[in-house]
């Protein structure tokens, strides 16, 4: 199989666990820490209603109501957390098509969806074992640019000039 022609069915290899949007954020956590894994589906009657991260859960904040801060984050409904509508794939989606999108979104993986039933999820872990990277040639400086350094000055007058005479565009220096 070439790697232009890799579909979302060929590399798929994260399993699917899911929950519900009414279950506690503690239990979708527990699901992720006990399975090794960074996200879960959340499922609403069978159909996908968004996805679940340990990023969504440690960065979204719930809704300021009364009942909220009267309990702990823990005891919070996935609800408050969830990304809606999330971004899927088919099993025919090409892989190269798949990287695109998480790169795009900024996001982990992809739940792939067949005749409205989630199959799996493509992750960027599944996108570096498949042919598609495993098959590249070259070196790392082939695909890399070159690394800027910024060392921290201890004295602010020296930082001030140095900014000074290498921006021009700074304002009050």
């Amino acid at each position: 199989m070439s790697a232009n022609t890799l579909a979302a069915s060929d590399i798929m290899g994260s399993p699917v666990f899911a929950v519900s949007p009414r279950d506690a954020v503690a239990h979708a956590r527990n699901l992720m820490v006990r399975r090794k894994i960074s996200r879960v589906l959340v499922m609403d009657e069978g159909k996908l209603s968004g996805t679940l991260t340990k990023k969504d859960i440690g960065c979204r904040s719930p809704r300021q109501g009364t009942v909220c801060r009267r309990r702990s984050p823990d005891q919070n409904p996935v609800a408050e957390c969830v990304t809606r509508n999330p971004v899927s794939v088919t099993p025919l989606t090409l892989a190269h098509s798949i990287a695109r999108i998480v790169i795009t979104k900024n996001i982990g993986g992809v739940p792939a969806i067949d005749i409205g039933v989630v199959i799996e999820i493509v992750t960027k872990v599944d996108l570096m074992k498949s042919a598609l990277v495993t098959g590249l040639r070259g070196t790392i400086q082939d695909v890399t640019e070159d690394a800027v350094t910024a060392v921290a000055l201890m004295q602010s007058n020296v930082s001030i000039t140095l900014l000074s005479s290498n921006t021009t565009h700074l304002k009050g220096f």
